[in-house]
């Protein structure tokens, strides 16, 4: 119990700010973080586990089945899409994400989608017109081709 301030402050700051960021960014904050804290005397566990903190062990176990694969950055991948209150942009170019969310989701209203089918571009209008109405429905896009500049 000595170290709950310190453990709330780093894990609620990675939650916040770490998202954005790859693996080896997020371990670079984290770490200077836990040095912040060091300097004004506030105790954290030095061996602070994100995804252990952030959620349990039933949850990690209720992720596998729906392909998620078994690491730390995918789980706090995860944890951070379960936590937020906005939809993230995810860019997912193996389609391992998207066969999670599929998976984890398939009891909800999700339509699969590609910016490249025209079939699809549709379904993107035919969304967009619902959620003017606030209908509910919800698509994930997949298959993006290539990454280039955007300017």
């Amino acid at each position: 119990m000595s170290t709950i301030s310190g453990d709330v402050l780093l894990t609620s700051a990675f939650m916040a700010y770490g998202g954005y960021f790859d693996q080896q960014f997020r371990h670079s904050l984290f770490t200077s973080w836990a040095t912040h804290l060091q300097e004004a005397r506030i105790s954290f566990r030095p061996d602070l586990a994100r995804g252990e903190y952030l959620s349990n062990g039933d949850e990690r176990l209720r992720w596998l089945p729906n392909s998620l694969p078994a690491d730390d950055l995918w789980t706090e991948n995860v944890i951070m899409i379960k936590r937020v209150n906005r939809y993230p942009l995810i860019v997912d170019l193996s389609g391992q994400a998207t066969e999670f969310i599929m998976n984890e989701y398939k009891d909800k209203k999700i339509t699969k989608t590609r910016f490249l089918n025209p079939r699809d571009q549709t379904l993107m209008r035919r969304d967009a017109t619902y959620l003017s109405f606030k209908v509910s429905s919800s698509f994930v896009c997949v298959t993006l081709r290539r990454v280039s500049s955007l300017h």
